[in-house]
């Protein structure tokens, strides 16, 4: 059998030998299907991804498809014919469920690969536009991997969605091999990987900045709309080698200042200087996220008036005790409960007033939807009233009220809970209101309506 089916088919022989084996069939079985296989021109496992339209590759195994192949075998004119049976038809469902089962390993590692590609080809295409638009070169290893995605996500969004940690920044160039590791499991299969930034110094964590900055200067060397952003001018640079200008998503000279300005940093810990890192970005990105101000006039404003930034550690994630961890371990649904005084996640006071301090530090956990900005302020950015009358002073509520919570009680409850209605001499409802209106009051908010 092995003469019948040439170098690199060896995967579609064990596949045989394996299914016949399996149910005590003889070696002669496998010849058999072997032959055939051979004069219908399949040779390896691969060959069958195309036959039935990739049918033995889908996500199900179907009967029916099964059922065809062996037909096709079974059709083959051959010295070693193949006879047909119920053991010829057992044998075939192990062959094709093992070669569905390779075929789809194959496919998703093609598919793992294939999107590794486009990813390195988008990074080397962001730095490509960075040395044409803006005639700045980077060597290849100190090109950061994140730029790739950083453009698809201008492309898609008009901001920068995600950036890495400092410390997680990948360098292209030259891959380590690793082993992969899935649902805490380690596959004996290997993939490669990038190359991880050293941060250990002071000096590797302003280097690393400020690639980053250059790596967020390519992903945004794309042109953009003439009036996007209103009235602002920012992003217009002279295109190297042509004679018009064009505008840019983020030009080289706001990073050359964001670099600067990460070099001139005071902190003098790298695990600080990390953490400062994370809280800038952090900063620029929900900024930019709004889509109000151009990057350039961000960065711009970021390095002129809110420079403590650069110098400030933010606050880093310290490792949770064993006991801790165990407890967090012992409870997973405590993730998905929601806080309290946040709406679905949203930060409360991004709601009622549609501003947030720790949002603009970047430090504000929870989220910040632009659609649902100050929902308890009207357009004009004054505060709504709620439903419902303005009382007094102190009185509250619905009806006007007296002008202190110490005013004279005569008259009581008595005969004012009888018609015509709330209003009294001196009680709640002021000098005396008709059929459940409130009276007139003598505070600031003399109410319309009743109670509720």
């Amino acid at each position: 059998m092995s003469t019948r089916i040439p170098t690199g088919g060896e995967g579609l022989v064990a596949i045989l030998v394996s299914a016949c084996e399996s149910l005590g069939r003889p070696q002669t079985d496998a010849d058999c299907i072997a032959v055939a296989l051979d004069t219908l021109g399949y040779d390896t496992v691969e060959m069958f991804s195309t036959w039935g339209n990739g049918a033995l590759g889908r996500a199900e195994l179907e009967p029916a498809d099964v059922q065809r192949l062996g037909d096709e075998l079974v059709a083959v004119v051959s010295p070693m014919p193949v006879v047909d049976g119920l053991i010829f038809r057992a044998i075939m469902t192990g062959i094709c469920r093992k070669m569905h089962e390779h075929l789809r390993k194959e496919g998703a590692v093609a598919k793992d690969k294939a999107a590794v590609e486009d990813e390195d080809a988008t990074t080397m295409s962001a730095y490509a536009d960075y040395e044409r638009r803006q005639g700045r070169p980077v060597v290849m290893d100190r090109m950061l991997s994140f730029a790739g995605a950083a453009r698809k996500s201008i492309e898609a969004n008009g901001y920068v969605s995600q950036l890495p940690a400092l410390e997680k920044m990948q360098y292209m160039g030259c891959r380590d091999r690793r082993s992969i590791q899935k649902l805490g499991k380690v596959v004996l299969a290997e993939e490669e990987s990038l190359q991880t930034a050293s941060v250990v110094t002071l000096e590797e964590c302003k280097k690393v900045a400020a690639d980053a900055c250059r790596a967020l200067a390519a992903a945004g060397s794309i042109e953009i709309r003439q009036d996007a952003y209103g009235s602002s001018e920012a992003g217009w640079v002279a295109i190297p080698g042509q004679a018009h200008e064009g505008r840019l998503w983020v030009t080289a000279r706001a990073t050359d200042r964001l670099i600067e300005a990460f070099s001139g940093s005071t902190i003098t810990d790298p695990p600080a200087y990390a953490s400062m890192f994370r809280v800038v970005m952090n900063k620029f990105m929900n900024e930019s996220q709004r889509k109000l101000r151009h990057a350039d006039d961000i960065i711009d404003k970021m390095v002129d008036t809110e420079v403590e930034l650069f110098s400030k550690p933010g606050k880093t994630m310290s490792a949770a005790p064993p006991a801790a961890a165990a407890a967090v371990e012992a409870a997973p649904t405590a993730a998905a409960t929601p806080v309290k005084g946040h709406d679905g996640g949203a930060c409360l006071s991004w709601l009622s007033n549609g501003i947030c301090k720790k949002h603009d530090a970047g430090e504000c956990m929870h989220s910040h939807p632009e659609g649902r900005r100050g929902n308890w302020m009207t357009g004009r950015g004054q505060k709504r009233t709620r439903p419902g009358g303005g009382g007094g002073n102190r009185s509250g509520g619905g009806g006007g009220g007296s002008s202190s919570w110490n005013g004279p009680w005569d008259g009581g409850w008595g005969p004012q809970w009888g018609p015509p209605g709330w209003g009294g001499n001196s009680g709640w409802g002021g000098n005396g209101g008709q059929n459940g209106k409130g009276g007139k009051s003598r505070g600031k908010g003399g109410g319309k309506g009743g109670w509720w």
